[in-house]
């Protein structure tokens, strides 16, 4: 559109008489705002009310603001005003609110005493603090937008149902607010599952206060998941069957076969690795750079086999930097002083940090005077 008119602009600058007022016109019609092609973000509402509102009261970014008033939309402060009034007279701290709106704005267009209010009172009567509240919606802030008679009520007496107490299912939310929401589609067809599989009820009831994710997977992942741990030879009446399945889960299958790899690299077999995941399944939760790294600590710096690394697998738990190599610093200045010998122990690295102190420092104060501070100092290189 801007190349015709700045040509007919054109021919009619070269014509012997031409019409000024008329040109005029024609170049405020082509560099009008309405007819000048904008990049994507400029053709946003960045002017708009809601916008502005957004980026003045919560600090929005410009982006956020624009991203949050696609899914509501206000013309005056009226209603947002009440809303933000309204949950602060509910305790909700200004960070807090910001965090709810931030995390679902259409909440600024509910009506405060017909939606919000009822379900706030619902929560306090379940025990639920103020505090408490503000952090089950920062977690799911879906639950105000949800009908408190045909979706949350409902959800929290089957919750109920199954753990036994009120205090329990608040113990669940606090944990995973999102379950609450999924009952219906997920968590029921879920226990379904679970039971089918042969997970007795109480085991069902560990899971829910203390895994509650599990809960919100789509069934067939959480169905993929028990066959595989099941396929291990792992029996659902010891907790590391839960504790396997919990890994299982969190774990993208694309991130799984990465560490598998990781660990094979280092001379690991796959029989081996699995041999200590169903021992210790949080070997599979650390990141390949964190295999990758205690390994080749532990294989060129204290001298391990990688078949005696991953057997010794709590190691991958630590860190490398803040517990791993100071403490190896502290082993290898008293070996240089002949104060101790002998193969290495994986619980010089565990012990808890008074332990580790009593036993490899503050006994050797006389033959070792300076091994406290070079303890600190690696300490401190780790920070």
């Amino acid at each position: 559109m801007f190349r015709i008119v700045s040509k007919s602009i054109n021919s009619l600058s070269k014509s012997p008489q031409p019409h000024k007022l008329f040109i005029l016109k024609l170049q405020e019609f082509a560099t009008s705002p309405k007819n000048v092609k904008k990049p994507i973000s400029e053709n946003a509402n960045q002017d708009s009310f809601t916008v502005q509102y957004l980026m003045n009261e919560f600090g929005f970014s410009l982006e956020k603001a624009v991203l949050s008033s696609k899914n509501v939309s206000f013309q005056n402060s009226e209603k947002p005003d009440k809303v933000v009034s309204f949950l602060k007279n509910q305790d909700f701290s200004d960070t807090q609110i910001r965090k709810l709106i931030s995390a679902s704005s259409r909440v600024l267009i509910l009506k405060p005493e017909k939606i919000l209010l009822p379900k706030v009172e619902f929560f306090r009567s379940k025990g639920v603090s103020s505090t408490d509240l503000a952090k089950l919606l920062d977690c799911d802030a879906s639950i105000l937008q949800r009908s408190l008679k045909c979706c949350i009520s409902p959800a929290f007496k089957f919750l109920r149902d199954i753990v036994g107490s009120d205090e329990s299912v608040i113990h669940i939310l606090k944990r995973n607010a999102r379950v609450l929401s999924v009952v219906g589609c997920r968590v029921k067809p879920n226990i379904a599952i679970l039971r089918q599989a042969g997970v007795p009820h109480s085991k069902i009831v560990y899971l829910l206060k203390t895994l509650p994710f599990i809960f919100t997977l789509c069934s067939s992942k959480l169905k993929e998941s028990i066959d595989e741990v099941r396929k291990m030879g792992m029996d659902t009446n010891y907790c590391s069957f839960y504790l396997a399945l919990s890994c299982m889960t969190y774990t993208p299958r694309s991130k799984w076969n990465a560490k598998m790899e990781a660990y094979k690299r280092w001379g690991c077999s796959e029989n081996q690795v699995l041999t200590s995941f169903k021992i210790f399944p949080w070997i599979m939760t650390v990141s390949e750079k964190k295999i990758n790294g205690v390994m080749s600590f532990c294989v060129n710096e204290v001298g391990w086999k990688p078949s005696e690394v991953v057997r010794r697998y709590n190691i991958f738990t630590l860190s490398l930097n803040k517990r791993i190599i100071p403490r190896w610093s502290v082993y290898q200045e008293l070996v240089s002083k002949r104060l101790v010998n002998g193969e290495v122990k994986i619980g010089m690295f565990c012990i808890k940090e008074d332990l580790f102190l009593a036993r490899y420092v503050n006994c050797y104060k006389d033959e070792a005077p300076l091994l406290l501070k070079l303890y600190n100092e690696k300490l401190e290189a780790s920070k």
